[in-house]
């Protein structure tokens, strides 16, 4: 377990130490020629799916990061990037222009049609050095959660989804540096939609700038990104039960701004909390197969006072009175975040699977956190609040106030409230 509490518990120890002038595009990595790629119609239902969450969907003027989309982002760099494979033919979605570009064609791939996201390593380490290698993990997190819901709505529901890269040689296949890239998961839709044949493109498209010299001056990318085999496959959905109604993702709320962040609301009802609870349960349920690695604690204060309700297995427990010194519980930026106020904060543990090996649990830690962090921020976002997911927390006050597990490890948290400042918001065409 060594690099797996390195970059969870012990994550604070291993401080940025490098820096690059070499220029980072915040929204995606230039190609040094784009391609327009047109995808055959059997594949539009798929490629409508991925416009909607890796495409920006909203403009905010008075926020720090100006463009969102309908998923978070560590700093709002949104690292991982969409490549379709169609046929052979290797595509990605270009955000900028909200179209597909042509990447190659291998003819290894002339029988599948799936979604691979891809990050950008660079983009976020840049900013976060060796902390940053696994932040895409939990973006990708939140995009799968969004995958999930907005797949099913169209009724694409037996995909199978893999974590990392497919075998040793599909970073080669598509075009991408295992050095500065790396492959959070993909989708495989055969299952769904059988394409006809994609006609061959005759073209290469390759990244602008290339950063495998920044990524690789950090140790953790020779012990993190080697490719490794095994990483089990696992379904979009687990059971028949359709869910719904679906919230409008475009509607969450960061609550960024330049003053700092408190809630205008200190206290919810326990009813809205155990409505919260049960969708959560649902969600875990039905897109997690009850997701019996994570341990989901939600403290939250009603007119009564502080709360405590924790879900394992998909099954809530019963509320129950908990006191905790909220002015620990960051790490750091105590002065830009009031944690006194805010009405709820969510917390997701992880356990150690000795049953899989050390770099599967690290995708599954990250992945499976967010994607559970997403689907209760949703519910918070309906309610009209912001909603925050944050790493910033005190692993060891965590673990003594909320009495986890030996071996238990915090892996992302959740504030919810009501802004205290206005962003403004203009939706971006689709």
């Amino acid at each position: 377990m060594e690099l797996f509490d390195r970059i969870t518990r012990e994550r604070y120890n291993y401080p940025n130490q490098y820096s690059s002038v070499k220029f980072v595009d915040f929204m995606m990595t230039d190609f040094s020629d784009s391609v327009e790629f047109s995808l055959p119609k059997e594949a539009e239902p798929i490629g409508a799916v991925v416009r909607g969450i890796f495409g920006y969907t909203r403009y905010e003027p008075t926020n720090p990061y100006v463009f969102h989309k309908v998923v978070p982002s560590a700093r709002n760099v949104h690292t991982n990037e969409a490549y379709l494979v169609c046929c052979g033919n290797i595509c990605r979605y270009n955000c900028k222009t909200n179209s597909f570009e042509f990447v190659c064609y291998d003819g290894r791939e002339a029988d599948s049609f799936r979604l691979v996201v891809v990050a950008e390593l660079w983009r976020i380490m840049k900013f976060y050095g060796e902390f940053g290698m696994v932040l895409p993990l939990l973006d990708a997190g939140h995009i799968l959660a969004q995958l999930k819901m907005d797949l099913e709505q169209v009724d694409i529901t037996r995909g199978r989804i893999r974590y990392g890269a497919k075998d040793a040689e599909e970073y080669e296949r598509l075009g991408l540096s295992p050095q500065s890239q790396v492959i959070s998961m993909e989708i495989e839709f055969s299952a769904d939609i059988q394409l006809p044949h994609v006609p061959i493109v005759e073209s290469s498209c390759w990244r602008a700038i290339n950063y495998d010299k920044e990524v690789s001056s950090y140790e953790i990318s020779r012990l993190f990104l080697p490719y490794e085999a095994g990483f089990a496959e696992m379904p979009l959905i687990f059971d028949n039960e359709a869910l719904g109604p679906f919230v409008n993702s475009q509607d969450r709320e960061s609550a960024h701004n330049f003053i700092g962040i408190c809630s205008l609301v200190e206290q919810v009802s326990q009813t809205w909390i155990l409505e919260c609870a049960y969708r959560l349960c649902k969600n875990i349920q039905h897109y997690m197969n009850y997701a019996p690695e994570y341990k989901v604690y939600i403290l939250y204060r009603t007119t009564e006072g502080e709360r405590l309700l924790t879900i394992e297995r998909g099954v809530a427990s019963q509320p129950r009175e908990w006191i905790i010194d909220r002015n620990r519980l960051l790490h750091d930026a105590q002065h830009m975040i009031d944690m006194e106020s805010m009405p709820v904060v969510v917390y997701v543990s992880y356990r150690y699977d000795r049953s899989r090996s050390e770099k599967e649990n690290i995708y599954r830690a990250h992945i499976g956190a967010s994607e559970i962090i997403h689907y209760i921020s949703l519910a918070g976002a309906e309610r009209g609040f912001f909603t925050r997911p944050m790493r910033n927390f005190e692993d060891a006050y965590l673990e003594s106030a909320l009495k986890a597990s030996l071996g238990e490890r915090f892996m992302y948290s959740l504030i919810m409230g009501k802004s205290n400042t206005k962003n403004y918001v203009w939706r971006m065409p689709k």
